[in-house]
C-alpha cells in the first residue's frame, strides 16, 4: 500500500466519526507514538535527546501519558529524567536560554489574528501576581512557596526574567532546586519499588503522587 493511499484511507475512516477528522488523526497519531514509546523506547538515547531539547511532552500528551493501563514505570522514568534536565538547566543555564520559551511563544502570538481575550486576562493577573512573589518573597512568601510545591517550570522561567533582584533570583533558584530534588528522590523510590525485589516494601502516598507532581512541574496545574 502506498503512502498516498495509507493516508488516504485513514482520512476516509477519521471522515465516518462526528467531528474534525483531522483533528481526529493527529490525535491517534498522538497516541500511537506515546503508545510505542512506552513500551519500546523509554531508555532510547535518542529518544530521549528528542525529548531533552523539548523537556518531555506538552500539557496535553505529558497527560496522555498516565491514561495508559500498566504503564505508570515507563511514564515514570520519562517524567524523572525530564525533571533531572531541567533541574540541570536551573543550575547551569543563562537568562538568554530562559527566553527560549517564552520568545517562541510570542513569536506563535504573532501568527493569531487575536488572542484568547480569556488567556489575556489570565496572563495578565500571573504577571501581576508573579511581580508580588518577587517583591515580598524573601520576607513573607518562601516559606509558604515552599508548602504549596513551588512554582510551574513556566512561571518560574518568568519569575526568573522579570527578577532584577539577584538576591531573589538566587532564593528562587535555591528553592527551586531542594523542591525538585525532593521529587528526583520521590521518582527514584518509585521506579525502585517496581523491581520485583522491592515490591514487598510498598509504594508510599508521596511516591505514587510524584509522578503526576513532576508533570505538572514541568507542564503546569491542571485548568480549572
Amino acid at each position: 500500500m502506498s503512502e498516498k493511499h495509507a493516508s488516504y484511507q485513514k482520512l476516509q475512516d477519521a471522515l465516518q466519526q462526528p467531528g474534525c477528522p483531522i483533528c481526529h488523526i493527529g490525535q491517534v497519531a498522538g497516541y500511537k507514538y506515546l503508545d510505542t514509546l512506552l513500551y519500546e523506547s523509554v531508555n532510547d538515547p535518542g529518544i530521549r535527546r528528542k525529548l531533552e531539547d523539548s523537556l518531555g511532552f506538552c500539557y496535553y500528551h505529558s497527560r496522555e501519558l498516565l491514561t495508559f493501563p500498566g504503564n505508570r514505570l515507563g511514564a515514570g522514568i520519562i517524567e524523572q529524567h525530564m525533571l533531572k534536565t531541567a533541574l540541570n538547566q536551573l543550575r547551569h543555564g543563562n537568562v538568554s536560554s530562559r527566553r527560549t520559551l517564552f520568545s517562541k511563544r510570542d513569536e506563535r502570538r504573532k501568527t493569531e489574528k487575536s488572542p484568547c481575550p480569556a488567556c489575556m486576562r489570565a496572563e495578565a493577573s500571573e504577571t501581576r501576581s508573579i511581580k508580588d512573589l518577587l517583591q515580598y518573597l524573601i520576607d513573607d512568601l518562601d516559606e509558604p512557596l515552599r508548602r504549596a510545591g513551588g512554582l510551574c517550570l513556566t512561571h518560574l522561567q518568568q519569575a526568573l526574567l522579570i527578577s532584577n533582584n539577584k538576591h531573589v533570583s538566587t532564593a528562587l533558584i535555591g528553592l527551586h532546586e531542594s523542591l525538585w530534588q525532593e521529587q528526583i528522590a520521590l521518582l527514584d523510590e518509585f521506579i525502585r519499588k517496581h523491581d520485583y525485589r522491592f515490591r514487598h516494601e510498598g509504594i508510599s502516598e508521596a511516591e505514587g503522587a510524584a509522578l503526576e507532581r513532576s508533570i505538572d512541574i514541568l507542564t503546569g496545574e491542571r485548568p480549572l
